[in-house]
């Protein structure tokens, strides 16, 4: 006769010691006994889920859901079975059961916020983890993953303070460690960012995104040597770390080291051919510098080692329509969108160049799949409203309503300053000190200027401080500004509370200027004028150093492109616009500079704490 438990002890011995057919063999020895027996059907689902047969773990593990005496803990493995599967809105689905089923289930409500968390839905993985860590606050992973909920809210002092328990807890976490120091760097914090990066890389000295970390806040700190060493080291416990030969060259760019531009890229395409991200790369980094033929010799050169592979489709796709070959862009770019069909990049691209060839309903289908994937792509609106404009769709006047939605208001004078003249005259001086790069950043619209690195609004720097006290007062009164209209993409958005997802300072020298674009990380963005040359003045027929509205950076020629607005910079104006339109400024010529501090601007929902 079968010892029923005898053989279920035994399976779960073996699977323990990872021994899986002896602990199928002894799980199908109670099946055959007890069809239904459900410890047996958890324990098989999780041998299933070991061997990578996931939806036969998951059929076990829902048969045995309804004769289990701890369903909680089958519905929380569910969730994570469903995660393991790429299916989040399952995993939560089922977390969201077990916890009913058990409201007190902490590691439930620890799995359900970073679920949240992956799907960007920040402020419910704020609450399922501030949940998490009032029933588990014990648990350094769930103050961990707190503070990264409260971070992307930027909550930041609250998030320091959950890191901060997470350590208290377990202070070699490195997970908790990385994160922090993230976290510093953004309050432009640099030393204490190392000194976290510093403890993580006693216990993980072998991870290449802690020294590209430690790199980054080296830089951040002006101790351009460590940064130049922590990023060789990067590459060098990964060849293939794209991102760190990308910072490691815009360095060498920004600070006249021309002769080792692209050098690391070089070397690390000799140790992985195979590799088209770094081909990529180089290839952009090279057009950026305006190296085009160089550029194109690369693509050619990793077209015919790799094959048509989608990045180096879109790659020489763009590479041909920026140098005057549309239609062969067109052809590039469809191919990679064939290949990947779910990336957003590649179809808005695509929409890019179909517009430029004048096809707009062709662009127009691009553009919809966007919108379905993400309605908030700033740059899949601006391209939509030129295909509206030039299709003569009365919705682009609705999207882009320039009349209402571009505001230019002068900012008051801050608590603490008898007038408005001394305000701007120590900002001005505060931001003149951090302009010390000495070329013209590398990735970004500027021309004939040079442009802050990092997050400008959170420095604890007096000046910023109360900068960003008068704005935030001008964001609200541009927000109680506009109307409401759920089924406006700008307007819909409307929130009370907001955050700044990028803040920065531009300073441009005689001839400088910025080339049109739009903002792909704000919901509206604007700059604040510091600092205005006597030659930028509102009676100047030309508007030179003038910002205008409009315009499109593609080069449509006359018949296309159209300048709606025009607003003359004067220190201490702060203009406001939506991040999908077009903007741009004309150049001047002047002995004095011209400098702004532009920001994005976010929504963000309240939420109880």
């Amino acid at each position: 006769m079968v010892n029923i438990q005898q053989a279920l002890n035994l399976g779960l011995q073996a699977l323990n010691q990872g021994n899986l057919s002896l602990a199928e063999q002894n799980f199908n020895t109670v099946l055959n006994v007890i069809p239904d027996e459900p410890n047996t059907l958890f324990l098989y689902g999780a041998l299933r889920q070991r061997q990578g047969r996931l939806s036969d773990a998951k059929t076990l593990m829902q048969k045995c859901l309804n004769k289990h005496p701890n369903k909680a803990d089958v519905l929380n493995t569910l969730g994570n079975l469903m995660g393991k599967m790429s299916q989040p809105l399952n995993a939560v689905e089922y977390y969201l059961k077990a916890i009913e089923t058990k409201n007190d289930f902490g590691l439930a409500y620890l799995n359900l916020g970073l679920t949240y968390s992956g799907l960007k839905e920040n402020e419910k993985a704020a609450i399922a983890l501030q949940k998490a860590s009032q029933l588990l606050p014990s648990s350094a992973a769930a103050w961990s993953a707190l503070g990264s909920a409260y971070k992307e809210l930027a909550l930041f002092n609250d998030s320091l303070a959950a890191y901060d328990k997470a350590l208290a807890i377990d202070p070699n976490r490195v997970v908790t460690l990385n994160n922090k120091g993230t976290l510093l760097r953004v309050l432009q914090r640099p030393e204490e960012a190392k000194n976290c990066y510093k403890q993580a890389l006693l216990v993980a000295k072998d991870v290449p995104e802690l020294h590209f970390n430690m790199a980054c806040a080296s830089y951040d700190a002006g101790h351009y040597e460590d940064t130049d060493t922590c990023l060789h080291q990067t590459i060098a416990l990964d060849p293939g770390y794209v991102e760190a030969h990308e910072t490691l060259n815009k360095m060498y760019w920004e600070h006249g080291r021309t002769d080792e531009f692209t050098q690391s890229f070089h070397k690390a395409i000799l140790e992985k051919p195979d590799s088209p991200e770094l081909r990529v790369a180089l290839a952009n980094q090279l057009k950026l510098a305006n190296r085009t033929e160089e550029s194109l010799s690369v693509l050619s050169q990793a077209l015919s080692d790799l094959g048509a592979i989608p990045q180096i489709s879109h790659a020489l796709g763009l590479l041909l329509g920026q140098t005057g070959n549309p239609e062969l862009a067109v052809e590039h770019l469809s191919n990679a969108v064939i290949k990947s069909p779910d990336s957003e990049r590649f179809r808005i691209d695509a929409a890019n160049f179909l517009i430029r060839t004048y096809q707009y309903q062709e662009a127009m289908t691009h553009l919809d799949v966007v919108q379905q994937i993400n309605p908030y792509e700033q740059e899949m609106w601006a391209f939509k409203g030129l295909c509206w404009r030039f299709t003569g769709d009365e919705r682009e006047s609705w999207l882009n309503n320039y009349d209402l939605f571009v505001q230019a208001k002068k900012l008051e004078t801050p608590i603490g300053y008898d007038n408005f003249e001394h305000f701007i005259h120590d900002l001005k001086n505060a931001l003149i000190s951090m302009h010390n790069t000495v070329k013209t950043p590398l990735d970004q619209s500027v021309r004939h200027g040079t442009q802050t690195p990092g997050r400008l609004l959170y420095q604890p720097v007096k000046e910023i401080v109360a900068y960003r006290q008068v704005l935030e007062k001008r964001i609200r009164e541009y927000l109680a500004s506009l109307p409401d209209d759920p089924t406006h993409p700008f307007l819909s958005r409307k929130a009370q509370n907001f955050r700044f997802s990028g803040s920065w300072s531009v300073r441009l020298k005689s001839e400088g200027f910025h080339v049109n674009h739009v903002h792909p990380d704000g919901w509206f963005s604007g700059p604040t004028y510091i600092e205005v040359p006597k030659e930028i003045r509102a009676d100047d027929p030309n508007k030179a150093g003038w910002v205008t509205f409009g315009e499109t950076g593609m080069n449509l020629g006359e018949d296309r492109e159209k300048i709606a607005v025009s607003v003359c910079p004067q220190e201490g104006l702060c203009a406001f616009f939506p991040s999908y339109v077009w903007h741009g400024t004309n150049p001047f010529t002047s002995d004095e500079h011209r400098m702004t501090t532009p920001c994005d601007v976010l929504p963000v929902i309240p939420f109880n704490r």
